[in-house]
């Protein structure tokens, strides 16, 4: 549904992987499955607390051209949210 999915160790944020990441894995890639995760996913995703304002995460997320992006609570991973989802809110 995002075109994405948040990679955790101990319910903290390690990595991201995009619908992007996969579809260049399998582009270059002879066989896609024997990767190790670490292998496709950005490292350093970005993330909001999840008591950032729905503008300012769309912000972030325009200013970073991502269309999700991770929500944390004091640090663990809480969930995602993506774009559309604010834009269809009305916000």
């Amino acid at each position: 549904m995002y075109g994405a999915t948040a990679i955790l160790k101990n319910k903290k944020v390690v990595g991201i992987i995009t619908d992007g990441d996969v579809r260049r894995t399998i582009k270059n890639y002879k066989d896609p499955l024997e990767l190790n995760v670490s292998k496709i996913m950005s490292h350093e995703p970005k993330v909001i607390d999840s008591k950032t304002l729905a503008s300012d995460a769309l912000k972030i997320m325009n200013n970073n051209k991502i269309t999700q992006i991770i929500v944390v609570e004091k640090g663990s991973y809480l969930g995602m949210v993506h774009m559309h989802q604010i834009l269809n809110s009305g916000i």
